[in-house]
């Protein structure tokens, strides 16, 4: 596990996937989507966090959290309320492990940054000025204004 050791701690991509989606077979844990055209899709989808090392090519599985119909919803579950579930039961799970998670801009808000302190990790969260336009026109104002 050494041999994955990064920047003083360990790599943790956490990310959103879809598992299987299909427009005739459902089931009770599963998520689905009203179209258009009155077609419903229904679709397993889970955030998967993965050990990761920028020098190699395997990864190491951690943790998958289901993204699905929780108890007492009418509404879809989501990647950020799985997100919610899965970070605190890896901190559980690895307590000592000095983790860094890597996440896309999905991640990039005030209760996240949040949670992620409160639960001691260390994290990189990627943005581009098309997925958070606010934050770029802020850090350019910042800048300008030599803050």
């Amino acid at each position: 596990m050494e041999a994955y050791r990064y920047l003083g701690g360990f790599l943790v991509n956490q990310d959103g996937t879809g598992q299987c989606s299909s427009s005739k077979l459902s089931c009770a844990d599963g998520c689905e989507k009203q179209h258009r055209n009155g077609e419903v899709e229904y679709y397993h989808q889970l955030v998967g966090a993965v050990r990761v090392h920028p020098d190699k090519s395997q990864v190491l599985p951690l943790f998958p959290e289901p993204i699905t119909h929780q108890d007492g919803t009418s509404k879809n579950d989501c990647e950020s309320n799985a997100s919610k579930r899965l970070l605190p039961a890896l901190r559980e799970a690895f307590p000592p492990l000095p983790m860094i998670v890597v996440e896309d801009s999905l991640s990039a808000d005030g209760p996240h940054i949040k949670l992620l302190k409160q639960l001691k990790y260390h994290y990189i969260i990627v943005v581009t000025p098309s997925d958070q336009p606010s934050l770029f026109e802020e850090v350019r104002k910042r800048l300008t204004s030599g803050e």
